[in-house]
């Protein structure tokens, strides 16, 4: 690549990635630009230093290859924070902060949280974020590679009441452990619908962050059985849930004794969040 300006760069990103076939080539270009720009200081520079130059050839590569960008970017803003993502963790998407917004509203105020599922930490660290008076937010996930990069964003963001712990959900809590509140946003989708989606999603973010099974709830099942003995008495639970399975979900709840039921939608008008508080009675 020849000597650029930024004007010029973008230009020559934007015809690029248009020629590859991307939707929303311009936004990409200047993103791709601004992460250049943050990484090597560009508005010190007529021109694009080679080092810069040559990383942008390498985006540019990645996207053609249909390489999620913010992947490619390294990192994503998520309800008022900025995250780091790579291979290996689901990328937070934008719906996912009305949970945020659901989660805070339903905090009683004191009392530990619990973020199942929780991939870079989105939602735990979002919520730490917006409530320092919360004494200790616990962030589970199976994946270790996931809490690799849930483990960088924590130190980022320097947020000192989150704990990581890698659990398939409530294996590795304590049995005494009792929360106020949990969060989570599992895999839920089903086995036909994962051959639907785009391949920008399905051979590159991880099948284990997205898969559940023949109907996509065999996670939630899990987590709506499996959670009452880690609550106190009025907690309550929100759970994201894909925008056909809300029926499904409150009928599990249902006759699991949760109480309190109701389903959420999202900005788009979806049915996308389940919101419980736990039973009275809890299986021995």
């Amino acid at each position: 690549m020849k000597m650029l300006s930024s004007r010029q760069a973008l230009e020559y990103a934007q015809k690029d990635l248009l020629e590859a076939g991307c939707d929303n080539a311009h936004n990409e270009a200047r993103w791709m630009l601004e992460e250049l720009a943050r990484r090597f200081d560009l508005a010190r520079h007529e021109s694009l230093p080679e080092i810069a130059r040559n990383e942008l050839t390498n985006m540019l590569q990645r996207r053609r290859q249909g390489e999620p960008l913010q992947y490619i970017l390294g990192n994503v803003d998520f309800h008022e924070i900025n995250l780091q993502v790579g291979s290996g963790v689901l990328i937070p998407r934008p719906e996912t902060e009305l949970l945020v917004e659901l989660a805070i509203q339903l905090y009683p105020g004191s009392g530990c949280i619990l973020d199942l599922c929780t991939g870079s930490g989105a939602i735990a660290l979002a919520l730490a974020h917006q409530l320092p008076d919360c004494r200790c937010i616990v962030a589970s996930d199976i994946s270790p590679e996931a809490l690799h990069w849930a483990e960088i964003n924590l130190r980022n963001l320097q947020l000192n009441n989150v704990k990581l712990l890698q659990s398939d959900l409530f294996e590795k809590l304590p049995s005494d452990a009792l929360f106020s509140l949990i969060t989570a946003n599992p895999p839920y989708i089903s086995s036909s619908e994962f051959q639907q989606l785009p391949a920008l999603i399905t051979k590159h973010e991880p099948g284990l962050a997205l898969l559940a099974g023949s109907q996509g709830l065999d996670i939630i099942i899990r987590i709506i059985a499996e959670a009452p003995p880690f609550m106190l008495h009025d907690a309550s639970i929100i759970l994201e849930i894909g925008c056909t399975q809300a029926a499904a979900v409150q009928q599990i709840l249902q006759q699991a004794g949760w109480r309190d039921i109701r389903i959420e939608a999202d900005h788009a008008g979806l049915e996308r969040f389940a919101i419980a508080k736990r039973p009275l009675k809890t299986a021995p």
